[in-house]
């Protein structure tokens, strides 16, 4: 139980033959009883500083965790962002290269497809040589024949004529020099 210093100034003893002085004990125990008041209220002022500090400190115990929780909720957000721009880069980076394969696919099949025109025209053009060959090849021939026909009547008809050959290749020479003076006035 707890004295408070008004029950210290208050006491009152009881009475003896050969007791201790009454003003000296009323005196001691009004000097404890200040004494303890002081006490008292020290520890009252000390206890409302404790108290107020102990609040100060639940305050900044509070604020810390609140700051903790912060930090802990922004590096979970950092790593949790950090996790979807990396599978957002890898999902990029894949589109990209199967877009990349499908281009490189699409060019490959054009170029085997302008290839196969560029064969497809070196045949063609292959196969129009040999004919355009064969075709003068036969014109020679036919021309070929049709002058060794022509000579053949033509000798025919210059000998039923009864011209011989010198002076028939002496009328060939002025024909053809006729005809070149054509051409040359045809031109003028």
């Amino acid at each position: 139980m707890k004295t408070r210093p008004d029950e210290i100034r208050n006491k009152n003893f009881k009475t003896s033959f050969r007791g201790y002085d009454k003003k000296e004990v009323q005196n001691f125990l009004n000097n404890l009883s200040f004494e303890v008041e002081s006490y008292s209220r020290e520890f009252d002022e000390l206890k409302s500083k404790y108290d107020s500090l102990n609040n100060q400190l639940k305050s900044i115990n509070d604020i810390q965790k609140t700051v903790e929780s912060t930090i802990q909720q922004a590096k979970d957000l950092v790593e949790k962002n950090a996790k979807s721009i990396e599978k957002e880069k890898e999902l990029i980076i894949k589109e990209s290269t199967i877009e990349a394969e499908k281009i490189i696919e699409r060019a490959k099949l054009k170029a085997q497809e302008i290839e196969q025109i560029y064969l497809n025209i070196i045949n063609e053009k292959t196969a129009l040589i040999s004919r355009i060959k064969s075709l003068l090849l036969s014109l020679s021939s036919i021309v070929n024949s049709w002058e060794v026909e022509d000579e053949k009547i033509e000798k025919d008809i210059l000998k039923n004529l009864g011209i011989d050959n010198a002076e028939s290749e002496n009328l060939k020479k002025s024909l053809i020099s006729s005809r070149i003076n054509d051409i040359i006035k045809d031109l003028e």
